[in-house]
């Protein structure tokens, strides 16, 4: 069936159920002065759009973009830049979104000149601004209308009177001092620009330009400094609206002319529960043979081929499948990173109250520190936490079957750790590319001497204690932190020579070694892998799964998808839709969209859960540390920051913060339910629902072919009661 579709609108199939979008479920909940619409907006259906990859691997901006234009409706493929190598390929596409760091060739330079000149529209951000910025092409920036550019700290901005400040006109705007877990006390960082042509549409206080509007005849560029698709980057809490007009404002700019009349898909996606297994698909009682059925996050997708329900027909689709029990459709997760379920609880009942009463039905402890200490019965060379060792029992083990007798599964936080295997293993310390090991010693994971501690610490845990899974912490990627000792060096000499390639040593690359810095990026990949597929073997060796934590971004959850039985995202300073990539990709792979809990407004917390829930995860959380306890404090008497110059003990829970997380937890189910039901199916936007019912072993639905793109998808038409 897929192979007789045209190859794009497969991809662009496969991506829209991907994204599920909910063109009109909407969650209203104050936000500070303002109702914030958690909603998917539907103005943009019927555009398409195609994301440039990143060419950077620690950014999240290509998923918060994928996010936000899924979100409107749009159709997006997610490509290389080697498309605009082929005009026609861009051709069908209403726009481009792309950060503004990639080399582009002189060709492609022209190619994007063609798309203009069609009428085409391309939106770049330049955030973040501390990496990568050797890829800019200035040729590029001239193009947008920059005749240079440099950085600068901001702490406010004026959005001038222009297409982007329509429906509200020239504000002045604070940035907030807070972006998800960084402090930015001396400004937040961004790309300034000298005005070759176009309209400065953004300034600093010294009049300098932060974003520029340029007209190319039919077509038009937009590149801001701002990046109103990720409305925390330079909007605080109480401004999510304003950043959304903006994006609204910007998009309907760069394509004044509509959408083009593209083919549609002709194929939709009826959409189950996850836990769903299909028997069988039937349209208009014809089987569908070999139906395409994957998991999209909180949903099993099923794709049905429609080009036969002419425009103004009907057709009746049933799938069945086998009785689905009764089960909840969210999980909700609170991560304690500093092992605060014994440090700032007496006992370990007490420390299972709080989850219970933030209605969490996952939590995820730190267990082990990046220094060795374990908040467990460690082996020998780690340093056990003092209040563990002083517990006449066995404090972990307590918790663990406490969660369990009251319905919460527990996942060990586990770091890798440096001072043991340093003490006893010099020689496997991590060296920087000048030669020296870091200030704060750590351990090169390559070297097998690196890893000997730690897998035995890591089988110990694994084996002593009756957790449900294990998730790696984020310093286990090689790629993350290069490492030029003597053995990683020779090591990659190997790897070059079985492969063929020409060796140069890797502390000695230059912008010209392009092509072996990608070898040598590979060879840090598959490094990890090695290291990674250890760890998984002695997880399934009890039978419980191995999850690693990526930063939100698609290219980097893409090589950590086969090495882990589950991801978590750390979306801490990107809105929670930004997981719709990752969850886009993932398939059978569970991803938990872990959100920032400190210094953020309760309201924004509670809107942030429905964001996640309404973007199609599965599992949504919060990371959370406490000190310490006091019943005359906020927040069920526990205490956060202390304040001063240190930038954690500046991370607080806002007063009314707890409340606001638990409120949230426990209607997620109500949320999804929802959700979902104005998401029964997605794909080819000229179909609707017109009625339906959900049954525990079959869901069938009558849509209708629209002849052009629906305004509503659903208007409450299937019974979905047995979910209840």
């Amino acid at each position: 069936m897929v192979l007789a579709l045209n190859k794009t609108f497969v991809l662009i199939c496969l991506l829209m159920a991907a994204c599920c979008v909910a063109a009109e479920s909407a969650e209203k909940l104050s936000l500070a002065s303002n109702e914030r619409l958690i909603e998917t907006k539907s103005s943009f259906a019927g555009y398409s759009a195609v994301l440039l990859k990143s060419d950077i691997q620690w950014n999240a901006w290509d998923s918060t973009m994928y996010g936000t234009l899924t979100r409107r409706g749009m159709e997006v493929v997610w490509e290389e830049e080697s498309i605009i190598d082929t005009p026609a390929s861009l051709a069908q596409y209403d726009m481009i979104a792309m950060n503004v760091r990639h080399k582009f060739t002189p060709a492609q330079i022209e190619g994007l000149k063609s798309f203009l000149a069609s009428g085409g529209g391309i939106y770049i951000t330049t955030s973040p601004c501390w990496g990568g910025n050797d890829l800019i092409n200035e040729d590029f920036l001239r193009l947008c209308g920059a005749e240079s550019y440099s950085f600068l700290k901001i702490k406010e901005l004026t959005l001038m009177d222009s297409p982007l400040t329509e429906g509200f006109g020239q504000t002045k705007l604070l940035l907030p001092i807070w972006v998800g877990h960084t402090w930015n006390t001396e400004g937040i960082d961004v790309m300034s620009f000298v005005v070759k042509d176009g309209n400065s549409v953004i300034r600093d206080n010294e009049g300098k330009s932060l974003g520029i509007l340029k007209e190319h005849g039919q077509g038009r560029t937009a590149i801001l400094s701002v990046s109103p698709e990720n409305y925390k980057f330079c909007f605080p809490d109480s401004e999510v609206l304003m950043a959304d007009r903006i994006f609204d404002n910007t998009l309907r700019w760069l394509m004044p002319g509509g959408h083009k009349e593209n083919l549609r898909p002709n194929v939709i996606q009826v959409n189950l529960p996850r836990r769903a297994e299909v028997v069988s698909v039937f349209l208009d009682n014809k089987p569908v043979k070999e139906p395409v059925v994957r998991c999209v996050g909180s949903l099993q997708t099923v794709s049905v081929p429609v080009a036969s329900v002419k425009p103004g027909k009907t057709a009746t689709v049933k799938i069945t499948y086998k009785p689905l029990s009764k089960a909840r459709n969210i999980e909700t997760w609170v991560h304690h990173p500093g092992g605060e379920f014994c440090s700032v609880f007496k006992t370990p009942s007490e420390a299972v109250d709080f989850l219970v009463r933030l209605n969490v039905t996952h939590v995820l402890p730190g267990l082990r520190s990046a220094g060795g200490i374990t908040f467990y019965r460690g082996i020998p060379g780690d340093v056990t936490y003092n209040k563990i060792k002083e517990y006449s029992g066995d404090y972990l083990s307590e918790y663990i079957a406490e969660c369990h007798r009251r319905g919460i599964r527990i996942i060990g936080g586990f770091y890798m750790s440096n001072r043991a295997v340093l003490d006893k293993y010099p020689k496997a310390a991590w060296i920087g590319k000048n030669g020296k090991p870091a200030d704060d010693p750590w351990v090169c994971l390559n070297n097998p001497k690196g890893q000997e501690h730690n897998i035995e610490a890591f089988r110990q845990l694994v084996e002593d204690y009756q957790l449900d899974g294990i998730m790696l912490d984020d310093n286990y990627q090689m790629i993350d932190r290069p490492c030029y000792c003597d053995y990683c060096k020779n090591d990659f000499k190997t790897y070059c020579q079985l492969q063929g390639i020409t060796y140069k040593d890797t502390s000695s690359f230059t912008d010209d070694d392009a092509k072996l810095k990608a070898v040598w990026e590979q060879y840090m990949i598959a490094g990890t892998n090695v290291f990674c597929n250890k760890l998984k073997a002695i997880c399934a060796g009890r039978g419980i799964p191995l999850g690693g934590w990526v930063n939100g971004v698609m290219s980097s959850t893409v090589h950590n998808a086969e090495r882990f039985d589950f991801l978590g995202g750390m979306i801490y300073e990107v809105p929670a839709y930004a997981a719709r990539g990752p969850v886009s990709i993932l398939g059978e792979r569970k991803f938990v969209n872990l959100l920032w809990a400190m210094n953020r407004l309760p309201e924004a917390m509670e809107a942030e859960v429905a964001e996640a829930v309404c973007s199609g995860n599965q599992a949504v959380g919060f990371w959370m540390q406490f000190y310490g306890r006091d019943d005359r404090k906020e927040n069920w008497g526990l205490y956060t920051g202390k304040g001063g110059s240190v930038k954690n003990q500046n991370w607080f829970v806002e007063p009314g913060g707890l409340d606001s997380i638990a409120r949230a937890f426990d209607r997620t189910e109500e949320m999804w339910l929802s959700w979902y039901k104005e998401n029964i199916i997605t794909g080819d936007r000229r179909f609707t629902v017109r009625s339906g019912v959900l049954q525990s072993d079959k869901l069938t639905i009558k849509i209708r072919n629209c002849g052009k793109i629906a305004a509503k998808k659903s208007n409450d038409a299937v019974d979905i009661k047995f979910l209840k």
